[in-house]
């Protein structure tokens, strides 16, 4: 799926305005988590009363004629998506979705640990030449 854009006025909050527009009233949000442009949303299915996780990118944009502009793409962890996920998000999912939904999201999760883990000891040996 492509990217979805429109105006934007910082008036309201980029977690509740993704949350409008990508969920709408047919999901209730159990959990929100950022990283950078990377917002994640552990979201209850009112109608089939399934837990899954959302990953919804954003870029803004300024233009001379719109002003301010939001452009998010939403996927959920079963696609494998290319961002990965910060710790509060990965606690969350082992505490309510222990396990993933198919193999994409198993590596993705995977993939996450390792990243955080890389990122946890470039941090800490950064001094060190």
């Amino acid at each position: 799926m492509g990217w979805i854009g429109t105006k934007w006025t910082k008036e309201e909050s980029v977690k509740d305005f993704l949350a409008e527009k990508c969920f709408g009233s047919n999901f209730e949000i159990l959990f929100y988590s950022s990283k950078g442009n990377v917002h994640f949303f552990g979201l209850k299915d009112k109608e089939k009363d399934e837990l899954f996780l959302s990953v919804v990118i954003v870029r803004f944009s300024k233009s001379k004629y719109y002003g301010t502009e939001i452009y998010f793409k939403e996927m959920e962890e079963s696609t494998g998506p290319f961002y990965y996920a910060n710790l509060e998000t990965l606690n969350w999912l082992e505490e309510n979705i222990p396990i993933p939904p198919n193999d994409f999201a198993e590596e993705w999760r995977k993939n996450s640990y390792e990243a955080i883990l890389k990122e946890s000891y470039n941090k800490k040996n950064k001094n060190i030449v």
